[in-house]
């Protein structure tokens, strides 16, 4: 049972989280070579901060049939990042949203799940030629 799956979230406010997450975000901000973003992550989930996230990954089936429903009568254009080798996030899962809105075009970084850090440039171009009059051609289409 991983923690998510315990019956309450006081087994995931447990002092050990700073150990869990040092652990998970090692392949995107080694402790040895990047200590300070190491440290940003983990200092993120202190004690009982990975809390609220694991209250909303809890309630994310039910909770994500609302906005579901509502992406097809979306106007506004829409960039997707996401890893396309996420190990975390199923890729049906990053292609759904694009399947739903109208407007949206899906970039898939050669990156996993820290597709941020670890591919930063592909990451970031979407949303800068977005900002930079792209969103006229997407609503165009």
């Amino acid at each position: 049972m991983t923690r998510l799956e315990a019956p309450g979230l006081d087994d995931v406010r447990g002092p050990d989280a700073r150990t869990n997450t040092g652990h998970a975000v090692q392949p995107a901000a080694p402790g040895d070579t990047e200590p300070e973003a190491h440290q940003d992550y983990v200092s993120a989930y202190d004690p009982g901060r990975l809390a609220e996230p694991a209250r909303f990954a809890r309630h994310y089936p039910e909770q994500h049939q609302v906005p579901q429903d509502l992406l097809p009568a979306t106007p506004t254009p829409a960039p997707i990042v996401a890893g396309q080798n996420d190990e975390l996030v199923p890729w049906p899962d990053n292609q759904n949203p694009r399947q739903l809105l109208p407007h949206s075009e899906i970039h898939p970084p050669d990156a996993g799940h820290f597709a941020r850090e670890h591919a930063a440039q592909q990451h970031g171009r979407p949303a800068a030629g977005r900002v930079s009059g792209g969103y006229r051609r997407v609503t165009a289409g």
